[in-house]
């Protein structure tokens, strides 16, 4: 596991750090279909890897308090843009006898629901996706929570439901083609279901909908742990305005990829970086000096990680201890209990996503951290998206405001032109140049935050990628009403006055 997500890992973040450098527009077009086939390439990883460790039977459930409605809200959300660009609606229906928080496994919950959501979605080419949950009393008192997945896509006749949970196996071997995939996504999630001491059951029609039912045991979180899971869930940042200046950290990772990604990353939040290859490496550095924070690689060749954070603890002094995170791929279950105890102060998984890392260190360093206070959100656009998020406009500018504000007004010079474009492409039924303009429009809403106008913009382009002429009318509408928000709010941005009305994040 270790040894083949590392490689790609070093590849995600370094592809991340390079959308910080201020590319072109060109660049741009050229970078984002290798960082989404690289998250792709993870993606078929992940799900070998859990597969294999199903096999062996490593499985393990945890039991802690967990927010459905939290969960739910973030697979919906990860799975909008895609749902968008096919010209589907994507919705969820939480019934109110969900209780605020259960007890179950929260990540094994979301990947359930994450890969029902995604197989409904990449097999509905037209109408909707629905995730609805509620709370099923039982007859012995054992309630139930129940979450359905129903689609108007393609359907799987009855004679291949039971196939659908035979491990690399999808219902036809065109829909293999057409839709990609390991067909492992139902095998897992069958057997996440049944380690839950669940049950899923299909119901399905071809060329009508598809319905996937899932049943899990959902004892009541009582009002302390309801709470404790509200507050994990709103420990996520909005805002990545973290001033690291003066702080000193020691990288330790046996993996040069690894380092030189997090020394870059530390490096843009003004912090001070050294670095180090191995345990030892570490132990001598730190016994020549003392650093504010020291993020500790676990899987290292001769003493790993936890190791090398006891044998830390025993040589330095107590008044001047160092903050240790560790940074796993593997940071669940018995692995945290495994890091509590030899003394870490927090964890990170691998690929580190920049937010989590800031998220721990704002726990330590709460006065560093700009919270923005005086800019609530906007209104949000049609598609649930920002209409214009002058934060992340801002940091796509390298935190050159008057650049952004620039690049704003040059916005709502170029877009109308392309419009027009659209139309008379559209006209022509020159479905090239429908994708080409609308591509050209989402690269420039990206560039300042205007998330809708992205959507809006990605969904006439993929009408445009699949020549279909009925949807195309529809989708260009959506496109010229998420720019109108845009126009409306874009005189703040212009007058350099506080803009109140933008929205800090979607």
């Amino acid at each position: 596991s270790h040894e083949i997500r590392t490689p790609i890992n070093g590849m995600l973040g370094f592809l991340g750090l390079m959308r910080k450098t201020g590319l072109t527009q060109v660049q741009q077009k050229y970078l984002l279909p290798v960082e989404d086939s690289a998250r792709s390439l993870l993606n078929i990883i992940n799900d070998i890897l859990d597969f294999s460790k199903i096999e062996a039977g490593q499985l393990r459930i945890e039991h802690e308090p967990v927010d459905v409605r939290e969960v739910i809200g973030h697979v919906v959300r990860l799975f909008e843009p895609l749902a968008a660009e096919k010209g589907i609606d994507l919705d969820a229906e939480i019934d109110a006898k969900v209780p605020e928080a259960v007890i179950s496994d929260a990540t094994r919950v979301g990947e359930i629901i994450s890969n029902l959501t995604n197989n409904a979605v990449k097999f509905t080419d037209q109408g909707r996706v629905l995730v609805k949950a509620d709370r099923v009393a039982q007859s012995d008192g054992d309630d139930r929570l129940r979450i359905e997945v129903y689609d108007t896509g393609v359907g799987i006749p009855s004679s291949q439901v039971a196939e659908l949970f035979e491990p690399f196996h999808q219902a036809e071997s065109g829909r293999d083609r057409r839709y990609g995939g390991t067909g492992l996504g139902l095998t897992i999630t069958k057997n996440l279901v049944e380690a839950m001491h669940g049950s899923i059951t299909v119901d399905s029609e071809p060329g009508r909908y598809t319905k996937v039912a899932v049943e899990i045991p959902c004892p009541v979180a009582d009002a302390g742990e309801a709470l404790r899971a509200r507050s994990t869930r709103r420990e996520a940042l909005g805002d990545l305005s973290f001033d690291g200046s003066g702080l000193t950290v020691l990288v330790v990772d046996d993996n040069d990829i690894n380092r030189a990604f997090l020394a870059a990353l530390l490096t843009h939040y003004g912090m001070s970086v050294a670095e180090a290859a191995s345990g030892h490496e570490a132990l001598f550095l730190c016994d020549r000096g003392v650093f504010d924070v020291v993020l500790m690689d676990i899987h290292m060749a001769q003493m790993d990680g936890v190791e090398t954070t006891k044998r830390l603890w025993q040589s330095e002094d107590q008044a001047k201890r160092s903050l240790v995170i560790a940074v796993s791929a593997d940071v669940v279950g018995e692995q945290e209990r495994r890091f509590d105890e030899a003394g870490f102060n927090g964890f990170i998984a691998k690929p580190i996503d920049e937010r989590a890392l800031i998220n721990v260190l704002v726990r330590y360093f709460p006065d560093r951290f700009d919270h923005k206070v005086g800019l609530p959100p906007g209104p949000p656009s049609a598609s649930g998206a920002a209409v214009l998020d002058r934060v992340a406009g801002i940091r796509m500018a390298t935190g050159n405001e008057p650049l952004w504000r620039r690049s704003v007004a040059q916005l709502l010079d170029i877009v109308p032109e392309q419009l027009r474009a659209l139309h008379q492409a559209m006209a022509a039924r020159d479905y090239g140049q429908v994708k080409q303009r609308a591509h050209h429009i989402a690269g420039s809403a990206g560039y300042v935050g205007a998330q809708g106008l992205v959507v809006a913009a990605r969904a006439v382009e993929s009408a445009g990628d699949r020549c279909d002429d009925p949807k195309i009318p529809a989708c260009l509408g959506r496109l010229e009403q998420e720019f109108a928000r845009v126009q409306a709010l874009a005189p703040e941005v212009l007058a350099n006055d506080t803009p109140s009305a933008l929205s800090s994040g979607s």
